[in-house]
This record gives structure tokens, C-alpha cells and sequence, in this order.
């Protein structure tokens, strides 16, 4: 039974500094509010919807969910008053975050909503008056809420990981210098083939890649073919990334050779692995890679780069010979 006729939250609309991570009693015992589960389909439907995103994608829907409760139970709102959540529950929800949040990440929140309302079977209530409080909450989100522009890493920097590493004699240091070179030069996401454990089905082995011919007679070296088993949009089913040829410090082809012959891998081996002083293979994670191309950095006065400085880095390098 609805405990009331209005869906407009009643109390003053002030947003806690910080809300519970578990749901209100009230909202405990509502399955709805517990699962992203539609109880009408078949367990084999389920699995093929939840098979649709990725298990953290999910979970940040689940928190959104538990958000959204917590907000309507200090907000004095039952169960039956926010599922279908009526589009005037919407914009009081999204309008608690203003001046508290950037714009995208409340739109986030929202999508995380229509996604638990779709999946359960109920309609999203939208309309023009809920696109009007997110381009609201957007325009007025503080100055603290948006990061600062990454900067992309440079021809300097990749030169200074070249003249560094490609004149030692330890492994992970092979291992690292084409992975720089992989990165920037196939936009490739760090977590493609760093991992924190090696997964086979997500990460590629050394025979994953592939030396095509030279693109002239003249070239000593031919661009790499790579096979990912898994990526951010193909997940499961893999994806070729091309390497192109460039001459020089950004001469991928020439740091793989090297990588391999140095770290003496077999090609059932991980790609990103190498031998420790002691001879043992070890498998290389994203975080140990950026730490060492950031102590590089740090001594010629550049700021901590994150993986995503790869990925903005590459396109200049298209744009003109290297």
C-alpha cells in the first residue's frame, strides 16, 4: 500500500557528508533493492543479461542502487514510492548532489538506476525535467570536482625510457622498454596486458605476436601484429592491435626482439615477463611499469604520469614523422 499520495520528498534536501554503505531497514527486506535479478526470467536469460557487462560494472550498479535507498530512506520515502522511481524522485536524487559532484558523475548515477529499473522489468520515468536538473547539476558542479587534464607523454620522455633502459643489462628493464613503445605506439590500454596475476584468457603470450614483412626492401624491421585476448570493448572475444614501424628510440619491433632474447622466452610465456637477477620468470604488473618510468622521470623534473598519459600520447606521433 503507497504511504503517500505526493513522490516529492518532504524534508529539507541537505546532503549528508557521508552516507551508509548498507541499506536502510526499511529497504532490507525489498528483494528489488537487493539484486539486479528480473525474477521473471530464466536463470539462463539472467546470466546471458548479466554476461552483458563486466562484474565491476555491476557493482557500481549495485552501489548506485544502495545509494539511491539510502537518499530516499533519509529522505522519510518507502519502497513502493521510489520503484518505479517517479521522474520528480529523480531530479530531487540528482539535484542532492549539486554543488557537491561534476555533472558526469551524477549522469553516471542516474544510468546506473535506469539500468536497475530496466532490468527488473519497470519503465524509466524521464523526461525533459529530469535532462534539465543533470544539465543543471552539471553547469554548477564545483571547480574540486573536475580532474585537470592529463598531459600526454612526450618525445623526450620516450627517448629518456630509450637511453635509460636500452643500454641495461636487467630484465624487467627489456621487459619495460617495449612495453612503453607498445602503448604509446598502438594506444593500447595498459590493463590489456598488465595484470596483477596473469590471466591467459586476458592477457597475450610471447607467440601473440606477430612480425609482418617490412614495408620496403630497405627496412630491417616490419611492423608487429598483436593479439589481445581481451580488451575494454571486446572483452571475451579479443581484438588485433597494429604496431606500426618507426626508426629509432620508438622502434617497437627492435625492443621486442631484444625483450624476448634477453628474458629468454619461450612463446607460451607471458609477453610482459622477465627474469629477476636469479634467473626466475616473473610476470610483470602495470603498477611496477609505471613506477619504473616514473623514477626516470622524477629526476628530470616531471610530475607523476598515470597509464591513461600513454594513451593521449599517441596521437602526435601519427600526425608527423618520428
Amino acid at each position: 500500500m503507497p504511504h503517500s499520495s505526493s513522490h516529492s520528498p518532504t524534508r529539507t534536501k541537505i546532503r549528508p557528508a557521508k552516507r551508509s554503505n548498507s541499506l536502510p531497514p526499511r529497504f532490507t527486506d525489498e528483494l528489488n533493492f537487493n539484486t539486479l535479478h528480473n525474477p521473471n526470467l530464466s536463470n539462463n536469460a539472467a546470466a546471458a543479461i548479466a554476461g552483458s557487462v563486466k562484474p565491476e560494472t555491476r557493482r557500481h550498479q549495485q552501489l548506485a542502487v544502495m545509494e539511491f535507498a539510502v537518499w530516499a530512506n533519509d529522505m522519510g520515502l518507502h519502497p513502493d514510492e521510489v520503484l518505479p522511481a517517479p521522474e520528480a524522485v529523480l531530479c530531487e536524487f540528482a539535484a542532492s548532489f549539486l554543488g557537491h559532484l561534476a555533472g558526469g558523475t551524477v549522469k553516471a548515477k542516474l544510468s546506473a538506476l535506469k539500468t536497475w529499473h530496466t532490468m527488473l522489468g519497470f519503465r524509466w520515468l524521464r523526461s525533459d525535467l529530469l535532462c534539465k536538473t543533470l544539465t543543471g547539476v552539471d553547469h554548477q558542479s564545483p571547480s574540486s570536482s573536475h580532474r585537470p587534464e592529463r598531459p600526454p607523454v612526450t618525445r623526450d620522455m620516450m627517448q629518456s625510457l630509450h637511453s635509460t633502459w636500452s643500454t641495461s643489462n636487467h630484465g624487467d628493464h627489456k621487459c619495460a622498454l617495449s612495453r612503453s613503445k607498445y602503448s604509446l605506439l598502438g594506444q593500447l590500454q595498459l590493463s590489456e596486458i598488465f595484470s596483477h596475476l596473469f590471466d591467459p584468457t586476458k592477457h597475450p603470450h610471447v607467440q601473440d605476436v606477430t612480425e609482418l614483412p617490412p614495408p620496403t626492401p630497405n627496412s630491417k624491421h616490419g611492423p608487429l601484429a598483436m593479439f589481445l585476448p581481451s580488451t575494454k570493448t571486446s572483452v571475451s572475444r579479443g581484438n588485433h592491435a597494429h604496431i606500426h614501424t618507426y626508426h629509432g628510440s620508438l622502434n617497437a619491433t627492435k625492443a621486442t626482439h631484444i625483450h624476448v632474447c634477453h628474458n629468454n622466452l619461450s612463446p607460451n610465456d607471458p609477453l610482459m615477463s622477465y627474469r629477476d637477477k636469479k634467473g626466475k620468470l616473473k610476470v610483470m604488473t602495470k603498477s611496477y611499469f609505471l613506477n619504473l618510468c616514473n623514477n626516470i622521470w622524477k629526476k628530470e623534473g616531471y610530475p607523476r604520469f598515470t597509464s591513461h598519459s600513454f594513451h593521449t600520447g599517441a596521437p602526435p606521433y601519427f600526425s608527423r614523422t618520428v
